[in-house]
């Protein structure tokens, strides 16, 4: 190894990456939440709307449909709707 070698800029690892997507999350004030949900709940994410049939498996379309679904009860509650909000 030469002395250029050690001025190569080092890549960094995937954890490394994600360690920095979590402190960048947390400065902006966001939680990183780890959940199970019931095939139920997803049935009723496509019952609502929120989600296709066919995405069920997908695991990010559920998180996707999730997000959507939490974001949309939170906006709801601190307005006091009520109704069919859920149904997108």
């Amino acid at each position: 190894m030469s002395l250029g070698d050690e001025l190569q800029p080092q890549h960094p690892s995937p954890g490394a990456l994600r360690v920095r997507r979590l402190r960048e999350r947390r400065r902006q004030g966001e939680v990183y939440v780890t959940c199970i949900l019931r095939h139920s709940f997803v049935e009723a994410l496509i019952g609502y709307g929120w989600l296709s049939n066919d995405e069920q498996d997908d695991r990010r379309a559920v998180a996707a449909a999730f997000r959507g679904f939490t974001a949309r009860a939170y906006v709801v509650a601190r307005n006091g709707g009520h109704g069919g909000w859920y149904i997108r």
